[in-house]
């Protein structure tokens, strides 16, 4: 996110200091496996910098405005948030479940910029082969609020 962030000039790194562009340039080097509390501190260090940071989540707009009018009422305790990923990275990735007797759908979008299909859906698949997948195109990372009708749908067909 922070990689698209300036590629996509949302985020402009002449205006880091060298210690930040330091801290940007670690964070990018760090390997998946290696993500501890420390880079969850640098990211959102960054995330005031971002110009027009929701849009880089978001490609419908009336979408967009109705996340953040619900973010209005229900708006997100940061405090939490830091907890829960700093003990996520600090705990590491768990497995998985089999999840073996259990029908599954997996939807997804063809437009994931956050969370690609082939970097993480695949591997969500490879751990769960018995699930079915919904392809939603034109959809983006918050399919369900972008795309709500397509995916009420093939739940219900998933379902029936």
């Amino acid at each position: 996110m922070l990689k698209r962030s300036v590629d996509e000039k949302f985020l402009d790194l002449s205006e880091f200091n060298s210690d930040e562009v330091a801290i940007y340039n670690s964070f990018l080097e760090t390997r998946d496996e290696d993500f501890s509390g420390r880079e969850v501190m640098a990211l959102l260090q960054f995330l005031p910098k971002i110009n027009n940071f929701q849009h880089l989540y978001w490609k419908n707009k009336t979408a967009l405005e109705k996340y953040l009018k619900y973010m209005e009422v229900r708006p997100i305790a940061f405090d939490v948030f830091i907890k829960m990923s700093t003990d996520f990275f600090e705990r590491g990735i768990l497995p998985i479940p089999s999840y073996e007797n259990i029908p599954m759908l997996i939807i997804y979008s063809d437009d994931d910029g956050i969370t690609p299909w082939e970097t993480n859906g695949k591997k969500m698949l490879e751990q769960m082969p018995h699930a079915k997948t919904k392809l939603i195109s034109d959809g983006y990372h918050w399919i369900h609020l972008e795309k709500t009708e397509s995916c009420m749908e093939a739940t219900l067909n998933f379902l029936s």
